[in-house]
């Protein structure tokens, strides 16, 4: 009797849009993605809105947490793309740019110039703000900033906070992170010269990064193993019907398939009909949100 009401649970299409399932729910990690293993291999990339046109364009090194600030008029790809060519010329190219998959940075334009370097483009998925915590976290740094600074202009703060911010010591590293990437003395805080290279810093960092880093394969949540080919439902995060409530509304969507692994916990879906046949468009999900079906629709 148990075998049957297991079987019937698992069967039920009512309850993979409204159960949770627990033991169904998809494997994920704690690090999906490899940390970098040098200053300016990995940048974070996002946009944040200081008022009506008027934007900055923040750009962080992974590695050694040196920000990039750019002041635009416009979110647009023409935009981003002066600001990149600008910042990458000065700096150096990095291997990886990571994104949230705005319009800004998915255009035609900013793509063909990210392939035209051999720079390799990470968008982040829905609702996943980790993979781009570094930006983030910046970003939230700004709007305090602006709360609190009222005798500058939103273009003053934004550079001041950035000139300052690269010049104090960061807790990851211990060291500011101008002394990783620009190498240079700053003269309003009389400081030194200092070569990250010669001076020993490089290899003190790396050893920190690597002696303290969470290994990239740790498990977060214990679950299934996600496969392409595997029938998943995908977890509702944004849902509400005007007839009814909220909590009494399907918690997972689908059913889909997974058609490829992109890196980490990141996959591609689409949905499929019962009989199997793929329709829609592809999604980029994080396997956080995915439950597997046991059995396909019927």
């Amino acid at each position: 009797m148990a075998i049957d009401m297991q079987r019937v649970w698992q069967d039920c299409e009512v309850c993979w849009r409204t159960k949770h399932q627990p033991s169904n729910l998809g494997q994920t990690n704690t690090h999906s993605i490899p940390r970098p293993s040098e200053v300016w291999e990995t940048l974070n990339a996002d946009y944040i809105q200081l008022e009506d046109k008027l934007h900055v364009l923040v750009i962080i090194d992974e590695y050694s947490r040196f920000a990039y600030t750019a002041i635009t008029k416009k979110q647009d790809q023409q935009s981003t793309l002066v600001q990149l060519m600008k910042c990458f010329s000065t700096f150096g190219y990095p291997r990886t740019l990571r994104t949230d998959g705005g319009a800004s940075f998915i255009g035609n334009k900013v793509e063909k110039y990210l392939q035209t370097m051999h720079i390799k483009h990470y968008i982040s998925s829905p609702h996943n703000h980790k993979s781009n915590a570094f930006v983030e976290r910046f970003n939230r740094t700004i709007r305090e900033s602006l709360r609190a600074q009222t005798e500058l202009t939103p273009i003053e703060t934004v550079y001041a906070l950035t000139y300052a911010y690269n010049r104090t010591k960061h807790m990851s590293t211990g060291y500011p992170p101008s002394y990783f990437v620009l190498n240079t003395a700053d003269r309003v805080l009389t400081d030194i010269p200092m070569h990250g290279i010669a001076s020993g810093l490089m290899d003190v960092l790396k050893y920190g990064m690597e002696k303290y880093s969470d290994t990239p394969t740790s498990v977060s949540r214990q679950g299934k193993h996600l496969l392409p080919g595997h029938i998943v439902m995908k977890r509702v995060m944004h849902k509400k019907l005007s007839h009814t409530s909220h909590k009494n509304q399907d918690q997972f969507d689908g059913p889909y398939t997974i058609i490829s692994h992109v890196h980490g916990d990141t996959f591609i879906i689409r949905r499929c009909t019962k009989a199997g046949r793929l329709t829609g468009k592809e999604k980029r999900v994080t396997a956080d949100r995915f439950k597997i079906v046991p059995v396909h629709p019927s």
